[in-house]
């Protein structure tokens, strides 16, 4: 029995790696008692399996991670038993059962929302530094992997970017990205191009992920 998890990952726990995340939820799956099941072998470990990992650093409302129990639950009684062990921080909003249709790794696209301080005269800049950086074809930047550095053209894994909302001197940046296996491209990366080509360069208050979905096309399919 497969159970599909939407929780949360608030500012207190930002600063968690992935891994340390996992870990996390192992953690307070079998402290909560809930009936997990385990792989088999050597090592055997609780089967779970999230979505991509969110940048360190960055918040999310809309993070999955699907469970596999070897006994019939209750929705309800999971999300209450795990949400009273999880470290603040995290919190599990929802679940449902769920099969193999529809696997989390096909999540192709986030939406992110960006809080920047940007001087207060500087919005249509910025509004034309958007609608340069939509406009290229191509945008070329270094990656850094584990063992090497990479050029890659970041362009194809941008979907859309715009200003939802301008006041004083902050601006609400809706950007909607490309993530997984096709490729993965950060808020970050487009605030430091924003900064390349403004006068003025912006700062980063926050960063939140709101949604991660299947996109294909004009078609988006979402895991819950």
């Amino acid at each position: 029995m497969k159970v599909r998890m939407k929780f949360e990952k608030g500012d207190e726990v930002k600063y968690i790696s992935h891994l340390d995340m996992m870990r996390t939820f192992e953690r307070s799956l079998r402290r909560a008692k809930l009936p997990i099941a385990f792989t088999k072998g050597f090592n055997p470990r609780p089967k779970l399996t999230f979505s991509q990992a969110l940048p360190v650093g960055v918040t999310s409302s809309s993070e999955f991670v699907d469970v596999e129990f070897n006994e019939k639950v209750e929705i309800d009684d999971v999300i209450c038993r795990l949400n009273k062990y999880l470290p603040r921080g995290f919190l599990v909003k929802y679940a449902d059962f769920c099969n193999n249709d529809f696997p989390l790794h096909m999540l192709n696209c986030a939406k992110y929302i960006a809080k920047i301080a940007i001087n207060k005269n500087s919005q249509i800049d910025i509004e034309k530094v958007i609608s340069n950086i939509l406009a290229r074809k191509q945008i070329i930047i270094e990656k850094q992997s584990k063992s090497r550095k990479r050029l890659i053209d970041i362009a194809p894994l941008i979907y859309d970017i715009y200003i939802k909302e301008f006041k004083d001197e902050i601006c609400l940046l809706c950007l909607e990205l490309s993530i997984g296996q096709d490729g993965n491209v950060t808020p970050e990366m487009l605030i430091s191009i924003l900064n390349e080509n403004l006068e003025r360069n912006v700062s980063i208050l926050l960063i939140n992920r709101e949604e991660m979905y299947l996109r294909e096309g004009e078609k988006i399919t979402y895991p819950l």
